[in-house]
């Protein structure tokens, strides 16, 4: 089973909950916290608590960057946690004034820093399309276990076959 979290700056939400819709809409499970009714009744430790939960429910995620991700305590948490587990990460780079028209046409100015280059990154409706082929074709084959070494594998694999598509090194 694949599932996606999508991990955003509350200011970037419309982009993340229009990722989370292409993601459903295409047979993708996915988890964003602005579609969660429990997420307002967890505070303080409590919340982290709760979205460390979700994300080991998730087995990738998706982090979508903008200038405000800067002033996140969210976001690099959601990122740290994922790092930890061996999830294949990738970033949506979004300027947000950007994202007004079609989704189809939506190309960011934004410069995505060079540290979150380490993970593939997304920066248009085509690059989530491929981001989806690649899930969809590493799911068939495979099998998201407890142990590191076959998450790290899967998770190498990834990246080298989403970098292909995107024409990312």
């Amino acid at each position: 089973m694949t599932k996606v979290f999508i991990s955003h700056k509350s200011e970037d939400e419309r982009i993340a909950v229009w990722i989370y819709t292409t993601l459903k809409g295409r047979g993708v499970d996915a988890y964003i916290d602005k579609l969660d009714p429990l997420v307002n009744a967890a505070k303080g430790e409590e919340l982290g608590e709760y979205f460390r939960r979700q994300l080991q429910q998730c087995t990738h995620l998706m982090a979508v960057i903008s200038d405000k991700t800067k002033s996140s305590w969210w976001v690099p948490f959601e990122i740290g946690i994922a790092t930890e587990r061996e999830y294949p990460l990738s970033t949506f780079a979004d300027q947000g004034d950007n994202y007004r028209s079609s989704p189809s046409s939506y190309r960011p100015n934004f410069d995505i820093p060079d540290y979150l280059k380490k993970w593939p990154y997304l920066q248009t409706a085509s690059d989530l399309d491929s981001y989806i082929r690649v899930l969809n074709m590493m799911s068939t084959t495979a099998q998201f276990s407890d142990s590191t070494g076959q998450r790290r594998s899967y998770t190498k694999d990834f990246y080298i076959n989403l970098r292909s598509y995107l024409g990312q090194r």
